[in-house]
């Protein structure tokens, strides 16, 4: 018996050593903090990728209702008779400007002309004035 106690004593010694061998080994060939951060920072990536690839769904989304939206504007033909609409009446007030303009500047001339007209009568006015008062 005392011959198994020894056997068993010198097998858990061995195990033992083996254990702290494997141990040595172990904390030797890996480092456990530097996998936990790498494992900790692949978490972390892929958190990042999943947020972005939801918000990358989320645009895309509305991109897809934008543009459902502006294709049923067109299929309607309200957009673009709106446009037509919009164009047409910039054309015409752009053509009542230009005419305003073209008046505004005759009225200006016949303004200068009438200013002139007056100045002329006045200086003549005034020569005959002192025609008569120099002849009575």
């Amino acid at each position: 018996m005392e011959s198994d106690v020894k056997t068993t004593l010198q097998k858990i010694k061995q195990w033992n050593q083996e254990i702290s061998l494997g141990r040595r080994l172990l904390s030797s060939s890996y480092n456990i903090d530097e996998i936990n951060l790498i494992e900790a920072k692949i978490k972390e990536t892929t958190a990042k990728w999943d947020k972005i690839r939801s918000e990358n769904n989320k645009i895309t989304n509305w991109l897809a209702q934008t543009q459902s939206a502006k294709d049923k504007v067109h299929e309607h033909g309200f957009y673009d008779n709106e446009v037509y609409k919009l164009k047409e009446s910039y054309r015409n007030d752009k053509h009542e400007i230009r005419e305003l303009y073209y008046d505004t500047l005759k009225k200006r001339k016949q303004l200068i002309e009438k200013h002139d007209i007056v100045v002329r009568l006045e200086t003549n006015v005034r020569k005959m004035k002192e025609l008569i008062d120099t002849s009575k």
